[in-house]
């Protein structure tokens, strides 16, 4: 299991350096902080990072042989721009707009339509449920990050909104922010989230600190047993 902390460090660095990630065995990122483990809350750590890194599973026996070759095929990706501009749908934080979603899809042409098909509305918005709008904000300045080799324009980002009253929640592995229809919720390419409007809040949010002492509980445990 990848440390939320760890996983939204990561996902915000692939929009800053051009990453490649190697995993050895097993590896995957917890959507909700706040909760226990379940199947259907993990997602793979190849589907958190696709469309926005160069990825390679591979065994520690297998390693070396992986590592042969690799800068070739990494500066390979690095030199193909994997996304066409603000409106490609691999700008989208997947993991916090469709955590259950299928991305695999989005490296064709046909893909990328049907995904569009499917999730952007006439009213000029991304929304997978129907529930919450992705409408693509004003632009604030600030720092520029990039999708697989296109650079966006500097402070791009959707303001998320529910349609109807109620809340919805939105979660990006380390904070969980709640969204009601007389607000909206900041929701950056690289999955930072800020208070946008109204009644906006947030309900949760994983600290360093906490997992630290997490950590050092477990490793006083284990050496008592």
């Amino acid at each position: 299991m990848v440390r939320p902390v760890d996983a939204h460090a990561l996902y915000r660095a692939l929009h800053r350096l051009c990453v490649a990630v190697f995993q050895i065995g097993d590896a995957q990122v917890k959507l909700d902080p706040r909760r226990d483990t379940r199947r259907g809350e993990l997602l793979s750590l190849e589907s958190f990072v696709s469309h926005k890194a160069w990825f390679h599973r591979t065994s520690s026996a297998g390693l070396a042989r992986t590592c042969e070759g690799c800068m070739d095929r990494f500066d390979s990706w690095r030199a193909t721009v994997g996304c066409e501009g603000i409106a490609d749908p691999r700008c989208l934080p997947l993991h916090v707009f469709w955590p259950e979603g299928q991305r695999a899809g989005l490296s064709t042409a046909a893909g990328r339509s049907a995904f569009q098909d499917r999730h952007w509305q006439d009213g000029g918005y991304w929304s997978h449920d129907k529930r919450l709008h992705w409408r693509r904000g004003a632009y604030h300045g600030g720092e520029a990050v990039h999708v697989s080799g296109h650079r966006l324009p500097s402070g791009f980002h959707w303001d998320a909104k529910r349609q109807h009253r109620g809340q919805h929640e939105v979660c990006n592995s380390v904070e969980v922010w709640e969204v009601s229809a007389t607000g909206h919720l900041n929701i950056f390419p690289d999955a930072y989230l800020r208070y946008g409007s109204g009644r906006t809040r947030k309900v949760a949010q994983v600290r360093v600190e906490t997992q630290e002492r997490g950590r050092r509980r477990k490793k006083k445990k284990a050496r008592r047993t």
